[in-house]
């Protein structure tokens, strides 16, 4: 009888991670309806929130009331300022451009020359359970 291979010590500290995902993902999995429902629930709040960024909004139902506190304080760049501060050329040095941005002050035709995919995003991940071995 052939001994199985041991696994890679590298992958082999993953396994307990995968087994606990994978878990979790089976316990949760008949709620997943519920929790994206949750997501766009609180997406459509925060859309419809009135209040000025600085305070509360207390928004009541028959049965439950859901408070959205104030925004969180941002750092935020004054662009213009830097730039003037700084001079263009050492802005372009380091600044970036969001492809939103491009999109929408760039002409299509150029757009299409300077984008390309390159396959640097996020990964998708999904769970299996294994077969039983009896």
């Amino acid at each position: 009888m052939a001994t199985p291979k041991p696994a890679k010590p590298v992958l082999a500290q993953f396994g307990p991670l995968a087994d606990e995902l994978g878990a979790l993902t089976k316990e949760l999995a008949p709620f997943a309806q519920k929790l994206s429902r949750i997501e766009a629930l609180k997406k459509a709040l925060r859309a419809g929130c009135t209040a000025p960024a600085t305070e509360q909004w207390t928004v009541e139902g028959a049965h439950f009331v859901a408070v959205l506190g104030p925004c969180a304080n941002q750092r935020v760049i004054d662009v213009k300022l830097l730039v003037k501060k700084i001079g263009a050329v050492m802005f372009a040095s380091f600044s970036g451009c969001t492809l939103k941005d491009l999109e929408q002050h760039v002409a299509p035709a150029i757009v299409a020359a300077v984008v390309t995919d390159e396959p640097n995003g996020s990964r998708s991940l999904k769970t299996f359970e294994k077969a039983a071995t009896i």
